[in-house]
């Protein structure tokens, strides 16, 4: 099953994310791609990342998780 959350408070984020086993994360690349806490978070609890291809995506996951191209 999916949930859609928003807003999370960060004290809940781990227990989630740890929980799920996967995140999912999106991005526009708006603003400089940087360093995303919350995928971070995501490899600190071992779950596997889905970001979104980009300029250092790769580099930054090093090898815990995979890029994607568009919602398809």
């Amino acid at each position: 099953p999916c949930e859609l959350r928003v807003d999370v408070p960060h004290v809940d984020t781990a227990r989630l994310v740890r929980s799920a086993g996967i995140y999912l994360h999106t991005f526009s690349f708006e603003e400089p791609f940087g360093m995303p806490i919350s995928i971070a978070e995501a490899m600190a609890t071992g779950s596997y990342v889905l970001a979104p291809r980009g300029p250092h995506v790769s580099e930054y996951l090093g090898g815990c998780g995979a890029e994607y191209d568009g919602p398809e």
